[in-house]
């Protein structure tokens, strides 16, 4: 064949036959312009992108030139696939959110990040070979107790570095209160304490929360009803609107839960409240009843009186009564006979009742003496 300068040449096989002036390498060159590729399709190039492979097609090129001479030029074509399509997200990311269990969540949260947060991703060429990351780096942001929640993106990247996203947010909360256990209900006398350190504390547990605040109030009714077993009475005074079970109590009756009707008796409705870090609380109540049970103490001074008559038969004596209670500063105390009565010479008894407000009594005797010379 001729290569001369502006010789023609016919690629036999085309119609119509491509014309092309030059030499034979250019012609060989411009070829690659007419390629199409063969019959393996895109099965063999995907097979060749996953194995990083090279795909040879070897075929024969017939040149003829204006003289109708031929030459067959053997040729290979090597072609190297490339997949620059990222994976299909099939199914997105789905958000979660779990009832904190005081741990932090953490087999939850991982089998969440381990599923790619119930991602699902296919690849055209790479098939299931599609590989999960996550931006997570951890730690948690808790917030109150060990609730909190943390946005995560999910990265599926195929056998060739392609990649897409998807994100979803995973969500500790806490809907539970603390559970609360006021302390048994108690009656104490009016002089004991009515501290929690004396009648009992309340304690509270909490699944999110191991540390809850427990807190209480004091709402204190007294007992001023005026006894009456037959009504109608008088009125009550108004106190008797603040009965502890929230009623008003009926006239002339004690008010519900009291046990006595006096100034020293009352009742505590001890209102006990535990509240969590995420602010969620539950309430209970604890009734003390304080009574005065007591009766005053008497003692008596002055009870032995020397007369200085010798014909005499008698005194006046003015013994001196000291009456003591427990609760109510002023007691009362009735003698009989009282201070300043005549006494025979001798020995003489004298009786002395002490009551206090609460209607607490106690008799006390003691003797007196009258001696003559």
């Amino acid at each position: 064949m001729q290569q001369a300068h502006r010789d023609m040449f016919y690629v036999k096989g085309y119609e119509p036959f491509p014309i092309y002036a030059g030499n034979l390498s250019n012609i060989i060159g411009s070829l690659v312009e007419m390629y199409t590729p063969g019959a393996g399709g895109g099965g063999d190039y995907c097979y060749a992108v996953r194995n990083n492979d090279v795909i040879e097609e070897h075929f024969t090129i017939t040149v003829q030139d204006a003289c109708g001479e031929e030459t067959e030029i053997p040729v290979t074509v090597r072609i190297k696939p490339q997949d620059t399509t990222p994976p299909k997200i099939k199914t997105p990311a789905q958000d979660k959110t779990v009832e904190c269990d005081g741990k932090g969540n953490l087999d939850e949260f991982n089998a969440w990040l381990a599923s790619h947060g119930g991602a699902v991703a296919s690849d055209v060429c790479c098939g299931n070979n599609v590989t999960w990351s996550n931006d997570y780096t951890g730690p948690f942001p808790y917030t109150c107790g060990k609730t909190g929640s943390v946005t995560v993106t999910f990265t599926a990247t195929d056998c060739c570095g392609n990649s897409s996203k998807t994100k979803a947010t995973f969500t500790i909360q806490d809907t539970t209160p603390p559970v609360l256990t006021a302390p048994a209900d108690r009656t104490i006398e009016c002089d004991e304490p009515t501290d929690p350190s004396y009648t009992g504390e309340a304690t509270a547990k909490d699944t999110c929360d191991p540390n809850p605040t427990v807190s209480y109030t004091d709402h204190v009714v007294p007992c001023c009803c005026i006894i009456s077993s037959t009504p109608p009475a008088p009125p009550p005074p108004p106190c008797c609107d603040c009965c502890q079970d929230g009623k008003t109590c009926s006239t002339g009756y004690l008010p519900v839960g009291c046990a006595q009707c006096c100034p020293q008796a009352k009742v505590i409705k001890r209102t006990w409240t535990a509240t969590d870090a995420c602010g969620h609380s539950s309430s209970a109540t604890q009734i003390i009843t304080v009574v005065d049970t007591t009766a005053p103490t008497v003692s008596l001074s002055g009870t032995t009186v020397h007369t200085n008559d010798p014909n005499a038969t008698g005194a006046t004596v003015n013994y001196s009564v000291s009456v003591h209670d427990n609760c109510d500063p002023s007691p009362k105390v009735v003698c009989t006979p009282p201070p300043g009565s005549w006494f025979p010479v001798g020995t003489s008894m004298v009786t002395c009742t002490a009551t206090d407000a609460c209607g607490n009594t106690e008799s006390y005797t003691f003797t007196v003496e009258v001696i003559a010379p």
